[in-house]
């Protein structure tokens, strides 16, 4: 794995100059990269190859991941705040314990994904989920649009609340 570290990044120091340099680094790279306990507000991976990378306890609010292919990719403990994740490819990606507050998730595929203990306040629309995916102990709750696919079946919007209603415990909510 490639280890990238905040000082050569997101801190003005030496290392890619834009957001287009990082990607092309990011998808030369034959490794996934770590970027674990990183702050990187706002940045902009949209279409990038991020298979199995790892965001594990990173600072990721307002981050554009839309139509990235993030398939195995870590996202535990990740604060997600903001976010945009349209039409991600996030299939058996972890979210355990990640705030997933006023992120937009629609049309994403997070088939096999983990949201143990995770926060939501997040908008799904025609995404993606497998009926096995663990929500256990996840709390706040979901916004769904037109639908979204369980395991390739399509539940309506009221369906869809239901079938997440059962899985998220909206009692009560974290901070930001």
């Amino acid at each position: 794995m490639t280890l990238m570290k905040p000082m050569h990044l997101f801190d003005g120091k030496p290392g890619p100059e834009t957001d287009a340099d990082l990607i092309e680094l990011i998808e030369t790279s034959d490794e996934p990269f770590v970027f674990e306990g990183m702050s990187f507000n706002g940045l902009d991976f949209e279409l990038a190859e991020l298979d199995g990378a790892s965001f594990r306890g990173s600072d990721a609010r307002g981050v554009n991941f839309q139509s990235i292919e993030a398939q195995r990719a870590n996202f535990d403990d990740t604060q997600l705040v903001k976010s945009n994740m349209i039409g991600a490819n996030l299939r058996d990606a972890s979210f355990r314990r990640a705030n997933l507050v006023w992120v937009n998730m629609a049309q994403a595929d997070l088939r096999g994904a983990s949201f143990t203990g995770a926060t939501f306040d997040t908008f799904v629309k025609n995404a993606r989920f497998s009926a096995a995916s663990d929500f256990s102990g996840a709390i706040g709750r979901v916004e769904v649009g037109e639908g979204i696919f369980v395991d390739d079946q399509k539940l309506n919007r009221d369906e869809a609340l239901r079938w997440f209603a059962a899985r998220i415990n909206p009692a009560e909510q974290k901070a930001a």
